[in-house]
């Protein structure tokens, strides 16, 4: 019986057992439902903590914590619909910032048990942050396309001190410490303004969007920030540079964060996917998965997750003390931290929209590629990038078709190519005469077709001399006259030109896209008709000079340019079509190349080159002015005619992080004639 008994009662309990483990089964199934469905309103929940407070939304509800042990204190049920986008604290934790769907932002008067409005702001905000004494408030709002505000506002009187406009799609705004600057992203930009006046202090233009960003908690001039793709990019912001790049997450990081004391950095992506990284030892320190809600640091170092399913519990993450331990379950990964890696190659498309009085307006397209050398910081003492373009246009004025091809290459021994490759069908032009007989009113319009080949091989010698060898050819059918009462010239039956010759070549500018210092001197010899090859004869020297002087230490300085050019032809008989010229792309920019040509020129020019901003060196100006004249020979027979040319023109950054521009001038000369000329790259 006690045996039959014994039997019972162990059925009973197993029985009961079981009973009880479908009970907790199926309430741990409720509980993670709850837990699933709070996780996947994440992006609406708001959570921020202080060394005196915390809090976090579910809904319209906000819940206020102890930082330390997570433990409800209190909660203020806000209207219905309101939806906070955002909360802010001031240092202390005594005022809270937030706002949401309304028209409207609040402040809160924050207690030990209360929160209490204190001032109703009449805008909606999308951001806001303090200053770290606490006394002023940055408020991003009344976002549109259009216009939008970033205001400055006095947290005593709650005056506003400043508005400005701002761009529509500002994030991550932050004030750095020091208190002088504050700082947000702006979709491909990071900016910097100065915090009394919100006026621009810096514009850094990054290769990539930025999704999210940090400011180190003790250092003014490091920045974190990730791209879309999940790529970490630590900065320092005074060299505009990126010091290292962690690479750990395959997505969007919607949680980036450092520890008080700015030695760990913890990232989390939609994916649930959560790291801790030490930025002293570049190694992850934790890694875990299904973290859905952002982590968040508290004054002792710890991170922490809070339960949106059960608000009074938070998740302890990572302790300060677990930073000696060994990680565990780390994933397997190649070169976490790493130099920013930056595409060696930049593919430029653009469209080509030109005018000139020959051909009037040429549309069409083409596309650069733009090569980084292998060792940037070896490369010498000059940025030498290689640049390859293709074009074509169509010249609607005679229907012009254009082809080019610009290869510009520079390799790791020291060796330059340089070829100029051009096609140009119905190719239309103006004859004036030559010389001291050109005329801009007896203009004579001639077609041809015209196949063009400049090019160089040239080897650098002690870092800045250049040796090597020039060669040009170029072949010209038939000039085409319209006006048939056009003097037969002995040339206009068109013909091949071959020449080729030595060159020196002195090079120490600082940077060949955007020189702003340094000097640039290139000796050419040319021999036409060499071996007896091509239908002209003749001799061509050309002298080029440039020399470049910064105004100013500053990182953008304003520069003046100088140049003066020498073409010299001698000793034969030299197509006009081939002859020395210093207008259209020369001193007298975007008027006739063919107005005043010679057998020999010298022109000289300088250019003021600046920026409209120096917080901001995408978009700058120039201003010109250049003297230039012909002779059939200057040693023998010369009879001053000098022509002096001056204007205006726009500088415009094509690629991030490169000095590349095009640009557009406008030129006026003495004769009363104007031009306008456009193109990528420096005048000279």
């Amino acid at each position: 019986m006690n045996r039959s008994g014994i039997n019972t009662r162990t059925y009973n309990d197993r029985k009961l057992v079981k009973w009880l483990a479908c009970l907790l089964l199926c309430s741990s199934i409720s509980s993670l439902s709850r837990i699933a469905e709070a996780q996947v309103k994440v992006p609406d929940m708001v959570s921020k903590t202080t060394a005196r407070i915390g809090v976090f939304s579910v809904k319209d509800t906000l819940f206020f914590n102890d930082p330390t042990t997570g433990d409800i204190r209190f909660r203020l049920q806000l209207p219905a619909g309101y939806q906070p986008s955002y909360a802010a604290w001031n240092p202390t934790g005594t005022l809270l910032v937030i706002s949401g769907k309304t028209t409207s932002t609040t402040v809160y008067q924050i207690t030990a048990d209360a929160a209490v409005s204190i001032k109703e702001l009449p805008v909606r905000s999308q951001a806001a942050t303090f200053n770290h004494q606490g006394d002023r408030l940055y408020l991003f709002h009344s976002k549109s396309i259009l216009k939008s505000h970033l205001s400055v506002f006095n947290t005593q009187s709650w005056e506003n001190i400043k508005t400005a406009p701002a761009p529509f799609n500002l994030k991550n705004l932050s004030v750095l410490p020091g208190d002088a600057l504050l700082t947000y992203t702006s979709g491909g930009l990071i900016k910097t303004v100065h915090t009394a006046d919100l006026k621009a202090h810096k514009v850094y233009w990054e290769t990539a969007q930025q999704d999210i960003m940090t400011s180190h908690p003790a250092t003014p001039d490091q920045l974190a920030s990730a791209t879309p793709k999940g790529v970490i990019q630590i900065r320092k912001m005074p060299q505009d540079a990126i010091v290292t790049e962690i690479n750990g997450h395959i997505t969007r990081i919607k949680a980036l964060e450092y520890n008080p004391a700015g030695s760990l950095l913890a990232s989390a992506d939609k994916y649930g996917k959560l790291f801790v990284w030490s930025l002293a030892t570049k190694r992850p320190l934790l890694f875990k998965e299904n973290i859905m809600v952002p982590p968040h640091w508290d004054t002792t170092g710890t991170l922490f997750v809070q339960d949106t399913a059960r608000p009074y519990i938070r998740h302890i993450l990572f302790r300060p003390e677990d930073s000696t331990n060994t990680p565990v379950n780390i994933p397997k990964g190649k070169g976490w931290f790493g130099a920013e890696k930056m595409s060696r190659f930049n593919v430029i498309p653009q469209p080509v929209i030109d005018y000139s009085p020959e051909t009037g307006i040429m549309l069409g397209l083409s596309a650069s590629l733009l090569v980084r050398p292998i060792d940037t910081a070896n490369a010498g003492a000059t940025y030498r990038p290689s640049i390859y373009t293709v074009s074509g246009a169509y010249g609607f004025g005679g229907q012009q078709i254009r082809l080019g091809l610009y290869m510009d290459t520079y390799t790791k021994a020291g060796w330059h190519f340089e070829e100029n490759i051009s096609y140009n069908a119905h190719n239309r032009n103006y004859y004036f005469g030559i010389g001291g007989a050109s005329s801009r009113e007896d203009k004579k319009v001639y077609r041809s077709n015209t196949f063009n080949l400049n090019g160089g091989i040239y080897k650098l010698l002690h870092n800045v001399y250049n040796v090597g060898i020039n060669y040009h050819l170029r072949h010209d059918t038939k000039s085409s006259f319209e006006d048939k009462s056009t003097p037969n010239l002995p040339e206009g039956i068109g013909g091949t030109l071959l020449g080729i010759g030595p060159v020196l070549r002195y090079d120490n500018r600082d940077n060949i896209l955007y020189s702003t210092k340094g000097s640039y001197l290139d000796i050419s010899f040319f021999r036409y008709g060499i071996f007896g090859i091509g239908d002209f004869n003749f001799n061509k020297i050309k002298v080029d000079y440039r020399k470049y002087f910064p105004l100013s230490k500053a990182d953008h300085p304003v520069v003046i340019a100088v140049q003066g050019l020498a073409d010299m032809t001698w000793d034969g008989q030299v197509p006009f079509y081939n002859l020395p010229y210093f207008t259209s792309d020369r001193t007298l920019r975007g008027l006739w190349r063919n107005l005043y040509v010679d057998n020999q020129i010298i022109t000289v020019q300088a250019e003021l080159r600046g920026f409209f901003s120096q917080a901001d060196p995408r978009i700058g100006y120039s201003v010109f002015a250049g003297a230039g004249d012909g002779s059939r020979n200057f040693f023998r027979i010369y009879s001053p005619d000098i022509k002096f040319g001056y204007g205006a023109g726009l500088r415009i950054q094509i690629v991030p992080k490169i000095k590349m521009y095009a640009r557009v001038d406008y030129c006026f000369t003495s004769q009363g004639d104007q031009g306008f000329f456009g193109g990528i790259g420096t005048a000279f």
